[in-house]
């Protein structure tokens, strides 16, 4: 059934620079859809699931497949004795960057993690509990990976000076060998010919220390490999943590610390993981934040059952927010997070099991319809977080309990 679009002008009229001009008309639409129901309890997975790598799937009302792509461990920071909590998350070309949040909702650190490393090392198709695993073994929290991660250091420093030993021991073989070439007495030969066998002989040993030790080490040595490829940040304020995007126009990654004792928008070191508060955001307070390609910067709140779509350009070091849209009863239970999706250059408007797309395109030029929406639903209880795209439309979601890392069996339509 065709819905009709309903304009409204919020303000006839803007003082702006000393110059009276038209506020923009905000479009007001209606979602078809039914409102979903927010679940009564969080669907959990056994711990046990990520430590097997059992892959889990959903299929949604589009038949798209989600399926485990690598378990997340219950925590990448110590610093906080926090368990699964992982909020906003973006992916930056290869790296996947997400935002660890602290029980007191004001502070949490950002993750890092290398997704080609983590291909590589298989940790997407046949090691994908290896992250969490990796994590678990090397607990500092528990007494065995205490002990784990002290057997590993120790281990390794053996394995260095057997490294420099047998380096030695070579060394020694050949002017050995090169001595037994030159002489011509009897004895000096008979004498070299010994000290030749002594020193294969310490070779042969040092050569089976090594690979018994090697073995030894083979599980802790494949699990330091596997952490290598997440940076852990240091302790910075996030607030909740949903409000991290990545404007790919000015490569800038961008916090907002909604929810915080003192809320700012930060820009972030991808590197280091830190925040320099340099910018800021007036119009409103962007809980969850994202980016198109022409660096225009969007976020969504909720009041009532009407979700409200803010757009914002740069102005210097401001991110000006203006109201652009309406939704009323829209579908989401939940405003757990919102996406760009360049390849289809659509906007998504997560939350849990199920989701609202929607063309930027037509949100620019107001010609937005009801029409234009796209309303996906999953039969699941496990707790969204964050939805994000590769550079060819494959989706991946950041799910809770035991969390995990799902993505699309195909670019998301």
């Amino acid at each position: 059934m065709r819905r009709q679009l309903l304009i409204m002008m919020s303000s006839p009229l803007i003082l702006s620079m000393g110059v009276l001009t038209a506020q923009a008309a905000t479009l007001t639409i209606t979602n078809p859809a039914p409102k979903q129901a927010i679940p009564t309890s969080y669907g959990q997975n056994p711990k046990t699931d990520a430590y097997q790598g059992i892959q889990h799937q959903l299929v949604d009302s589009q038949q798209t497949t989600y399926q485990t792509s690598f378990y997340l461990p219950s925590y990448f920071s110590t610093a906080d004795p926090h368990r699964n909590i992982y909020q906003g998350g973006v992916i930056v070309g290869q790296s996947l960057y997400l935002v660890e949040s602290y029980h007191d909702d004001n502070t949490g650190n950002l993750v890092k993690l290398n997704l080609a490393a983590a291909k590589k090392l298989k940790l997407m198709t046949s090691q994908r509990g290896a992250l969490a695993s990796a994590y678990r073994y090397f607990d500092s929290k528990t007494t065995s990976g205490q002990q784990h991660l002290t057997t590993y250091q120790t281990g390794q420093a053996k394995l260095a000076k057997l490294k420099k030993q047998l380096k030695t021991n070579q060394t020694t073989l050949k002017k050995q060998t090169t001595q037994l070439k030159k002489t011509h007495k009897k004895a000096t030969k008979q004498r070299l010919t010994k000290l030749v066998a002594k020193t294969k002989a310490a070779k042969k040993n040092l050569t089976a220390q090594r690979h018994t030790l090697t073995k030894q080490l083979k599980t802790a040595v494949f699990y330091k490999k596997v952490q290598a490829i997440s940076t852990v940040g240091p302790t910075i304020q996030t607030g909740h943590g949903q409000a991290l995007g990545y404007d790919t126009k000015h490569k800038r990654l961008f916090l907002y610390s909604s929810h915080a004792t003192n809320p700012q928008l930060q820009a972030v070191n991808k590197t280091k993981l830190t925040t320099k508060t340099t910018y800021h955001a007036t119009g409103t307070k962007p809980s969850v934040l994202t980016f198109d390609t022409s660096g225009n910067a969007y976020c969504g709140i909720f009041k009532g059952n009407n979700y409200y779509i803010y757009q914002s350009s740069y102005q210097g070091k401001t991110l000006k927010f203006a109201l652009k849209l309406i939704i009323k009863n829209q579908m989401t239970d939940q405003n757990q997070g919102l996406s760009y999706n360049a390849h289809n250059q659509r906007l998504y408007l997560l939350g849990d099991a199920g989701w609202t797309s929607l063309p930027i395109k037509a949100l620019k030029q107001k010609t937005l319809t009801a029409a234009d929406l796209q309303n996906v639903t999953i039969k699941t209880t496990k707790e969204f977080e964050n939805l994000t795209f590769d550079s060819q439309g494959y989706g991946y979601l950041t799910t809770l309990y035991s969390p995990e890392l799902m993505k699309t069996t195909r670019p998301l339509p």
